[in-house]
């Protein structure tokens, strides 16, 4: 399937794309809601930077340079005043270079500032798009896309809350597996670690519990060893189960 990245989507809205793509990409978003918004994202960011002015020195800085020409007519000796005004002049068109320089840093400043807020809230409504269609979207597949997308965001809590409901609540076993197999690169936060003993004790499906006993064997902390063997007690848990976590107890107890 064909992938529309952002480089790409800026060509299109410059109409610097073939007919046929520009066609194919029309099609794809009659029906992605994700790549509709991502498109919205984009006009917006476009829109804002056509909108960004042109600096203006400010009124307290155009204040004390026609004070300063002002004084530049009067003249203070009698003598030499040939010489005094070619100074003056030469000094003028210093002080105009000088405020010359300072706007256009100052536009470039705060082109970028903007840029930076601009960016930050495409990433933002970005994010947004990839958690929702994670916890709404009826296709299991399409869960799968967004969380693959979602585990390349910076764990903060909210993406950390995501991936927790995807793991224990998602309806697809196959998807809830997926979600503890990015948790398990964060076992070394406390919350994950939490996390992982309470779906110990919660969780049915043989493929998951079996993720994440292998998660504590590659971890190797020693704490989980007597909530791996409360599993191994239950009678209801699968003879493969426990042998995991055997295993798992046994590559622990390696650690020299």
């Amino acid at each position: 399937m064909k992938t529309w990245d952002e480089n790409w989507m800026w060509d299109y809205l410059r109409d610097e794309v073939t007919a046929a793509e520009r066609d194919a990409f029309e099609e794809a978003l009659t029906h992605d809601a994700t790549l509709r918004a991502r498109l919205k994202a984009m006009q917006s960011l476009d829109e804002s930077l056509t909108r960004i002015g042109q600096p203006v020195p400010s009124k307290q800085v155009s204040q004390r340079f026609y004070a300063w020409l002002e004084e530049q007519e009067v003249e203070k000796q009698p003598i030499k005043a040939a010489k005094r005004v070619h100074i003056g002049w030469k000094q003028l068109i210093a002080v105009a270079a000088s405020i010359a320089l300072v706007a256009v840093f100052a536009q470039q400043w705060l082109t970028m500032r903007r840029l930076d807020s601009i960016q930050n809230q495409l990433a933002n409504n970005q994010q947004q798009v990839w958690m929702n269609k994670l916890k709404s979207d009826p296709s299991t597949s399409q869960r799968l896309v967004a969380l693959n997308e979602t585990a390349q965001l910076p764990l903060d809590r909210e993406v950390l809350n995501a991936l927790f409901d995807v793991a224990a609540k998602d309806p697809s076993p196959n998807v809830r597996l997926a979600g503890v197999d990015v948790l398990s690169q964060h076992l070394d936060d406390a919350q994950v670690k939490g996390f992982f003993l309470g779906l110990l004790k919660r969780e049915t499906d043989p493929s998951v519990l079996i993720e994440i006993i292998n998660a504590f064997g590659i971890r190797k902390d020693k704490s989980v060893i007597p909530d791996l063997e409360n599993l191994m007690a239950r009678e209801e848990v699968q003879k493969q189960i426990k042998g995991e976590a055997q295993m798992s107890i046994n590559k622990i107890n390696s650690i020299e």
